[in-house]
């Protein structure tokens, strides 16, 4: 066995894992594993990385051929064992890669083999060798380390002790992006920040001036979202169960992505609400339909007995099995609003506290315990924990695009018990998003507009969400939540790492409020007197950036360090 020196592992977002099972057909007879099956498992392990950390683009440009393997067997596998496969690019040339790997045992986390393997970049055209686009080693490999102090590097001279680098930022971590979506939306953004920010530049939502009635003191405010993929999951557990009554929380999670953001501005009433359901008609009967139509009345008057004047302004059933296999569930909500009653996260200033609402649990208006999954994620969550079952029967459920080994390849079925909460994981996935619209009512008639200088609801980006709003700040968020049951199976089921988990979902708390920390005290009894768990999950500092630029610091609940920028 060779004895190279021990290999050293990158941080947390330059490596990547998948879960392997030892099946029957890896055994020799010897009773274990095959040595020729852990180079198996080396490349599928490096293919599932390519595809998870670069986008459809860039990978139809490349291929990789392997020129070298060298593999170091420390222990044995034998049947049954569940290993960790983690790979990353340790360096990286004009035309080759070096890649490492470690073989991990689940169970005892017991180091199986280690292994290094060279590789070719090759011309998919042509096949021969081409140069390797810039995008790829940007992607793959980790930000060289800060020179030390002393170095020549580091500048020369002695005088003041130099300050700190500022993080290092790294890019968009791969499983969630792999299947075709993405936290950040950063393409989004990219054509959406050139248009006309509206009135408010830094609020939660866009906010123009009152087209609908002219008033020179009001402004306008549309905002449109849905359930996303969860839809997917009410019609498994539909077509498993037969109860269509599930797709009334659907029309719950609708409704809440949208009315959640408007209050997150301001808004405290006169909102109109239209939906609209993109269906299979050979697929989704009426009678889903009526569940879905249902729950939205439904759901619109509990908004109403809890003080938020919301109505129906109709809506669209379109049939288009040429375009979704299932159903879409979307909305779209417009508000007149006071300019002066405006919440403006541009007021977002250091020395504020961060106080977070959590997502889970049961508060005073949920009929039942809550997961805290929300809507957001559940591409992958469904992926993470559902079993490779729900492909073979239900095909028209997922994206045959994604990488076979991210879909379904979780272990449960949605009848199964999720570990450590009274749910199954069906229900946990299922859950409604809850509404905060009770809690921030009470806050704004409290508090006012301008002593409650940000709402963030923590959806699309999770924890990193708040990146988008204030101006030169350091959010750091030190004292989160529990982690929820639902979350600690997902990251178990998938080995996905905690700065993926905490820009995909979010983590136990979806509402953050930003305050003067002389009003933090009324913030936690108002929404302890709805029973929703809350604390002052952080503060707000000035960036540390040369550029003033924003960025978050998370301290998770096990102590890691987590940087965005």
């Amino acid at each position: 066995m060779s004895e190279r020196p021990e290999i050293s592992e990158p941080q947390p977002g330059f490596f990547h894992e998948i879960r392997i099972t030892v099946l029957p057909a890896d055994i020799d007879v010897n009773g274990h594993a095959n040595n020729a099956v852990y180079l198996r498992w080396v490349q599928e392990a490096a293919t599932a990385h390519w595809f998870a950390a670069l986008p459809a683009e860039v990978t139809a440009t490349c291929l990789w051929y392997v020129t070298r393997q060298e593999v170091d067997y420390r222990k044995p596998a034998r049947e049954g064992d569940v290993l960790r496969v983690r790979t990353w690019v340790a360096a990286m040339s004009a035309v080759t890669s070096e890649r490492r790997c470690r073989i991990y045992r689940e169970g005892d986390g017991a180091l199986l083999a280690e292994a290094r393997t060279l590789w070719c970049a090759i011309n998919p055209g042509t096949g021969r060798p081409q140069r390797v686009d810039p995008r790829i080693p940007a992607a793959l490999l980790p930000p060289a380390p800060a020179p030390e102090a002393g170095d020549p590097a580091a500048g020369k001279g002695g005088g003041a002790e130099s300050p700190p680098p500022p993080p290092a930022v790294v890019p968009e971590e791969g499983r969630y992006a792999a299947r075709g979506v993405s936290a950040s939306k950063t393409e989004v953004h990219a054509v959406v920040d050139k248009l006309d920010p509206g009135l408010f530049p830094g609020a939660f939502c866009k906010i123009t001036e009152d087209f609908l009635t002219g008033s020179p003191r009001h402004c306008n405010l549309t905002h449109s979202d849905g359930s996303g993929t969860k839809s997917i999951l009410a019609y498994l557990w539909w077509r498993e169960t037969g109860d269509a009554s599930v797709f009334r929380g659907i029309a719950q999670d609708s409704v809440v992505m949208n009315v959640d953001d408007l209050l997150c501005a301001g808004v405290t009433g006169r909102v109109l609400l239209s939906s609209t359901i993109n269906r299979n008609a050979r697929a989704i009967p009426g009678a889903v339909l009526g569940e879905l139509i249902a729950g939205t009345e439904a759901f619109l008057e509990f908004l109403r007995s809890h003080g938020l004047d919301i109505r129906s302004g109709g809506g669209e059933t379109a049939d288009v099995g040429d375009l979704t296999a299932t159903l879409t569930v979307d909305s779209t909500a417009t508000a007149v609003l006071e300019r002066d009653a405006v919440v403006d996260a541009s007021r977002i200033r250091p020395g504020m506290d961060i106080v977070a609402l959590a997502s889970g649990g049961v508060c005073a208006y949920d009929p039942e315990e809550n997961s805290g999954i929300g809507s957001n994620g559940l591409t992958s969550a469904r992926h993470e924990l559902l079993a490779r079952h729900y492909a073979e029967k239900y095909p028209e459920t997922y994206d045959h695009a994604t990488p076979p080994a991210l879909a379904y390849c979780g272990p449960y079925r949605l009848s199964d018990p999720l570990p450590g909460s009274p749910l199954c994981v069906g229900r946990a996935l299922l859950s409604p998003t809850r509404t905060y619209a009770p809690f921030v009512l009470s806050l704004i008639r409290e508090l006012g507009p301008r002593r409650v200088a940000g709402l963030v609801h923590c959806s699309g980006g999770a924890l990193t969400k708040s990146l988008r709003f204030g101006a030169g700040v350091h959010f750091v968020k030190d004292n989160l939540h529990p982690v929820p049951p639902v979350f600690a199976a997902i990251q178990k089921a998938s080995g996905t790492g905690a700065r993926e988990m905490h820009k995909v979902y979010n983590m136990g708390q979806r509402l953050e409020v930003y305050c003067a920390p002389a009003d933090t005290p009324r913030v936690l009894a108002l929404a302890g007197d709805l029973g929703i768990a809350a604390r002052v999950s952080g503060h707000v500092e000035s960036s540390k950036f040369p550029d003033a630029r924003n960025h978050i610091t998370i301290k998770t609940g096990s102590g890691e360090i987590l940087q965005y920028a």
